[in-house]
């Protein structure tokens, strides 16, 4: 049979591609060339200007300093509590990000920390090329694997940072992993996880919670309109938005002092006319914003789901940022049975209900609550927080001790 023109053509380019090709590395660190079927990796420095503009910018290492390092455009929201617990260990810190001023507020609440953004410079490529980074008692990955654009989270197909540190010149024994996965493994034990959900994986971590967000002011129940929060991203697999829409709807029926905020990226569908006053959309804001916003709330809305399979992860492989302001703030949180069990949540700290149905019920109760309640609920939350912070930071402290330990015994 005859092949068209445009078919030989298509399968002399395959061909020739086989024989000989030139690509970038995902993280463009690199040439692949591939010659006969043979690959053959090339270093190459696109960013040598940029890594000169930053070096300029780096001052050098202080002495018993930690290096925070977070590879992601995201997660920036855990960085403060590890330099705040760091910080009381009385090590000096240093944070390693990809846009410095999204921490802009936590470089004026604690002076022993420093941030630089590394911007579009791979990070590796940035501490293969640092000399002092090996001058850092340890260094800290506020997470453990790299989000590649059109990579869904929560899959095999995430990159472990581990796989990037073959050129550091660092200890590996004296690196620190944030898994925010905890179904994935880790390059040696020294591993984090922000809560201990009791099972399986809990027993691979060491669960060290970040709950500090810099100067923040703990307030007392609005006399007037109650404000619930929802804070994250509108995405069906990170809460469930519309049960907060028929709950809205049910709860205007009864009262109408009330207000919802929500702040995060994306939309929300079906709101009408009816309940539009009652829903205010904030967008993502910066921290500072976001913590405002915090501060002028009441109670913090999970909307976690437990019909949903995207859920199930927050009570078997990994957590919500939810919880770090939930404790920050203060804020008695409205949560479902399932997973208010798994984090301890009961009706002394929080509202807890057994059904998706019985979301608005739980936002009336929350709504008809007198400042004196709250208040004792609040200090729950309090007691509850100062229990997780003091074991976190105590559970950090001996980790550092068992890794000098193993280190000094390798020497």
């Amino acid at each position: 049979m005859q092949l068209s023109e445009g078919k030989q053509k298509m399968g002399k380019s395959n061909f020739l591609k086989q024989i000989f090709s030139v690509k970038n590395s995902p993280r463009k660190t690199h040439k692949i060339i591939t010659i006969a079927g043979v690959k053959i990796q090339v270093r190459y420095n696109r960013h040598k200007k940029k890594i000169a503009d930053f070096m300029r910018l780096f001052k050098s290492v202080r002495a018993n300093s930690v290096l925070i390092v977070e590879p992601n455009d995201c997660h920036y929201e855990v960085i403060p509590g590890y330099a705040k617990y760091l910080t009381e260990l009385g090590y000096n810190v240093d944070i390693f990000v990809c846009n410095a001023s999204q921490l802009d507020f936590l470089t004026d609440a604690l002076n022993k920390v420093r941030v630089y953004s590394f911007g579009e410079v791979p990070f590796e490529l940035l501490m293969e090329t640092h000399s002092v980074v090996k001058n850092y008692k340890y260094i800290l990955f506020n997470s453990s694997l790299i989000y590649f654009p059109g990579v869904r989270r929560d899959t095999p197909k995430m990159v472990p940072v581990a796989d990037y540190l073959k050129h550091v010149a660092f200890d590996r024994e004296r690196i620190l992993f944030v898994q925010h996965h905890l179904e994935q493994g880790g390059m040696n034990e020294n591993l984090i996880a922000l809560a201990d959900l009791h099972n399986q994986y809990s027993k691979k971590y060491t669960m060290v919670n970040s709950q500090y967000f810099g100067d923040i002011e703990i307030t007392p129940k609005n006399e007037g309109v109650t404000r619930f929060i929802v804070v994250g991203n509108i995405s069906p697999w990170r809460k469930n938005h519309s049960l907060l829409i028929d709950a809205v709807k049910n709860l205007k029926k009864v009262r109408q002092d009330f207000k919802v905020v929500l702040v995060g990226s994306g939309k929300l569908d079906n709101i009408d006319d009816e309940i539009a006053p009652y829903i205010e959309l904030c967008g993502r804001l910066s921290y500072p914003d976001m913590f405002r916003e915090m501060e002028k709330a009441d109670f913090f809305l999970c909307l976690f789901d437990p019909e949903n399979p995207d859920h199930h992860r927050y009570v078997s492989v990994g957590t919500s940022g939810s919880f770090q302001l939930i404790y920050a703030f203060a804020k008695p949180c409205i949560i479902h049975s399932e997973f208010a069990k798994v984090y301890e949540f009961n009706w002394d700290n929080s509202l807890v209900y057994d059904h998706n149905g019985d979301l608005g019920a739980a936002m009336e109760k929350a709504a008809a609550m007198d400042g004196a309640a709250y208040r004792r609920m609040q200090e729950k939350v309090m007691k509850k927080a100062e229990n997780i912070r003091r074991l976190s930071l105590n559970n950090l402290k001996e980790l550092l001790k068992l890794i000098d330990e193993k280190t000094t015994k390798k020497d």
